[in-house]
């Protein structure tokens, strides 16, 4: 279906690629155009299910989003928030990374198609916030982040509603040193081996804090 309708879409330009991987919008095509910029947008979706929202890489959050409905044949106004925060690149330098997060199902293996209306009056952008218990829930499930333990990490309890399962488990950044020795078998890549008298693995990095983005369809 996506075949008959993007030959009769009439663009000033060629299309141009923008893939998944993309760090910031800086490596995608958004960033070529001035902020005032309308955008048309094609999103494939690989998987063989459908996908429930659409994110994309974006040079802020002054836009009306509309999204093609195949069964109407028209553009609709689409729920949709922008999640922004600083991010540092290879070369040291910093940037504000803001991505978009569009209420848009996708069959699988289908195209679906977006329009960003450049619109300065509203901003879609979403402020993060910082707390010491961070709560997500939808229908299935609840994610709590309790606080943070200095031996073991961050702790979250996860509880699924369908069948009253609860998990408790903690998060942390920690490695094992590797054994290294000329005269005997050095840790590889085939077969991994601490270091002699390692007896708990040693933390790598402690979270300097926690900043999340909630919204009505994703967090």
């Amino acid at each position: 279906m996506a075949k008959k309708i993007l030959p009769t879409l009439t663009t000033k330009s060629q299309w141009q690629w923008c893939v998944r991987e993309n760090a910031t919008y800086l490596d995608c095509p958004t960033s070529e155009y001035a902020n005032s910029t309308n955008i048309m947008i094609a999103a494939f979706n690989p998987s063989a299910d459908p996908s429930d929202y659409l994110s994309l890489p974006v040079q802020h959050g002054y836009y009306k989003v509309m999204t093609y409905n195949y069964a109407s044949q028209i553009f609709q106004p689409a729920n949709a928030v922008v999640f922004s925060e600083n991010e540092t690149l290879s070369n040291g330098y910093t940037v504000n990374n803001p991505w978009l997060h569009i209420d848009y199902a996708i069959d699988g293996h289908q195209l679906g198609l977006i329009q960003l209306i450049y619109d300065n009056t509203t901003s879609l952008e979403v402020k993060g916030q910082s707390d010491d218990v961070i709560f997500f829930q939808n229908q299935f499930d609840d994610l709590r982040l309790n606080g943070y333990d200095p031996v073991r990490g961050h702790n979250f309890t996860f509880k699924n509603k369908n069948y009253a399962n609860y998990f408790n488990f903690y998060v942390d950044l920690r490695y094992w040193p590797a054994f290294c020795d000329p005269n005997q078998q050095n840790s590889g890549a085939y077969i991994f081996r601490i270091e002699n008298g390692t007896s708990e693995s040693i933390r790598y990095s402690q979270f300097q804090g926690l900043i999340y983005w909630k919204s009505s369809f994703v967090n």
